[in-house]
């Protein structure tokens, strides 16, 4: 029978117990909201609690605490190789390095210049410009690729201190776009979360995309491989830190994104939409002109394409957005140096979600500068100079400067010189020319020259006058069309009549009493649609009298 214990040490044991009760309770609450966050330990020869508890713990002396947790009797008799669980909460943390793998454009950290190969600190603002992209490598060997015109914040960036690498990494995006490759996670206790001001994402092991609002009203997510867990955000005083409560939760496989809204659930999954079929893909451009185009998918409202030097993306450098157009889609870039790039397209969808990458592989090449142009065309001959590694040439005949009106483009020709088969009636025409090297890639077109190709001089008839009419009439062909002036003054200054015509005779009715001038030429019409004064020689001019006032005094045109 054991003996009683005086009434002060029953109250001291008993409040003693009351305490232990309640750090129990708390400590469990803590433990009930963070499940997943148990840190497994792998005891070695010669491992005890109270040496576990040292490497590992805060308060490196609370062996009691693994000793309760794990339910051991004896914390000295634990066999190699046991499992031991160690609540994250009260583990040891340190700094944990993130490196900058690449930047490309206008990029900063806090304001400042960033570089490749220099590492970041936790707490560290990374923004980007227009241009902008910054690849980050974290401690555990995941990747964090910051597109351009975003802004991210490295919230969290720590490793588990003696844990082989294992880390607890929340990053922030405030607004734009990131895309993450994230290592395998080597241990239950390790985290790796992207928080925006309506959700957060917390992964183990997988490759997905995010992008935040500049509002902070809207987030989305889509997985490419692995799953995300998706929290939405209810705001509790604040879009950030403490005040942020957690609420409901979506789970996303590969191949399903969603939408979180402000103070919303997210959407349920949602299915991407398919890669593009981008099969017939040029595979060598020249850096003046990298575009491509595709027949677009049901669904798709925009594209996204991303240029990149690596296949993993790691080293991107560029980014765009492109439309559809009469069921077509064009991706265009700026100019890149030559080189090999990969390119990406992924579909968006209505709510703005991005779909699965098609990829293609290319390469840019500096192209042929432009070929030198005879100044004068002999003939019906046009020619310019060879250029070294040209393949072919490619010749374009305008009816204007700009080029916009083609009447000829030849894009074969094997020769640095070309005749076409039908000769150029009279008119006015641009033309220019650009090399193809032996991989069918386009070099730049030289600049537009002009071309004149006068006709022959119409000869005009004297004038018939019969009272107030004049008739006139040329040599000419009947079918070819005509431009008739008739003026007061012989520098036809005050012109009366001008008008053109087809056939070769015209009649002009009430002309008032007085002298005039006449005169005419050919007029060019090209393409069958455009029509050019100015380019033929006028007729010599013919002189005339209308002696009599016409009777009817309707205005001439």
């Amino acid at each position: 029978m054991s003996k009683k214990l005086p009434f002060s040490l029953r109250a001291v044991v008993a409040l003693a117990q009351t305490l232990l009760l309640s750090v129990t309770l708390v400590y469990g609450a803590n433990a009930a909201a963070e499940e997943a966050r148990m840190y497994t330990y792998t005891t070695v020869k010669g491992d005890n609690l109270r040496n576990i508890a040292k490497k590992q713990l805060i308060v490196g002396s609370n062996w009691q605490l693994l000793q309760t947790t794990n339910q051991l009797k004896n914390p000295d008799a634990i066999a190699t190789g046991s499992r031991i669980k160690i609540p994250v909460d009260a583990m040891r943390m340190e700094p944990a390095l993130v490196k900058v793998l690449s930047v490309q454009g206008t990029a900063e950290s806090n304001g400042g210049a960033i570089k490749a190969g220099a590492n970041v600190s936790e707490g560290s603002k990374i923004s980007t410009g227009d241009d902008g992209f910054v690849t980050l490598q974290l401690a555990d060997g995941s990747t964090l690729t910051v597109q351009s015109k975003s802004s991210v914040r490295l919230e969290n960036t720590k490793q588990f201190a003696n844990a082989s690498g294992v880390t607890d990494s929340i990053i922030r995006l405030d607004s734009g776009r990131v895309e993450t490759n994230v290592a395998k996670q080597r241990n239950s206790g390790g985290r790796y979360e992207i928080r925006t001001p309506t959700s957060n994402m917390g992964v183990r092991g997988t490759i997905f995309r995010v992008a935040a609002d500049g509002s902070g009203e809207r987030a989305s997510s889509e997985v490419l491989d692995g799953r995300v867990a998706v929290t939405s955000i209810a705001s509790a005083g604040g879009n950030t830190g403490a005040g942020n409560a957690k609420s409901a939760e979506v789970a996303l496989n590969k191949g399903y994104g969603t939408v979180a809204a402000a103070n919303k659930p997210p959407l349920l999954p949602i299915e991407l939409l398919p890669a593009p079929v981008m099969t017939a893909l040029a595979g060598r451009l020249n850096d003046t002109g990298i575009e491509f185009k595709f027949s677009a998918m049901v669904k798709a409202v925009k594209y996204r394409g991303q240029l990149a030097r690596d296949q993993a993306f790691k080293n991107p450098v560029a980014d765009v957005v492109g439309e559809v157009v009469a069921g077509d889609v064009k991706i265009r870039f700026a100019a890149v140096p030559a080189g090999e790039y990969f390119l990406r397209v992924r579909a968006i969808d209505g709510l703005g979600l991005e779909g699965n990458n098609g990829e293609h592989k290319f390469v840019v090449v500096k192209p042929l500068a432009a070929p030198l142009q005879d100044a004068q065309v002999s003939g019906a001959t046009f020619t310019w100079r060879a250029v070294d590694g040209a393949g072919k040439y490619r010749l374009q005949i305008s009816a204007d400067e700009k080029f916009s009106t083609l009447l000829l483009d030849e894009s074969a020709l094997s020769a640095p010189s070309f005749s076409p088969a039908t000769a150029l009636g009279p008119g006015n025409y641009f033309w220019r020319v650009l090399a193809i090297d032996k991989g069918g890639v386009e070099g730049i077109f030289s600049a537009g020259q002009n071309l004149v190709v006068q006709g022959l001089t119409v000869p005009l008839d004297p004038p018939q006058v019969d009272d107030a009419r004049v008739t006139l009439s040329w040599q000419g062909n009947v079918s070819q069309m005509y431009q008739l002036q008739i003026t007061r003054d012989e520098r036809f200054h005050d012109i009366v009549v001008n008008k053109r015509v087809t056939g070769n005779t015209f009649t002009v009715d009430a002309l008032k009493k007085g002298f005039y001038f006449a005169r005419v030429r050919a007029v060019a019409v090209l393409n069958d649609v455009q029509i050019v004064d100015g380019i033929t020689p006028w007729s010599e001019i013919r002189s005339f009298d209308i002696f009599t006032e016409p009777l009817n005094l309707t205005p001439l045109r």
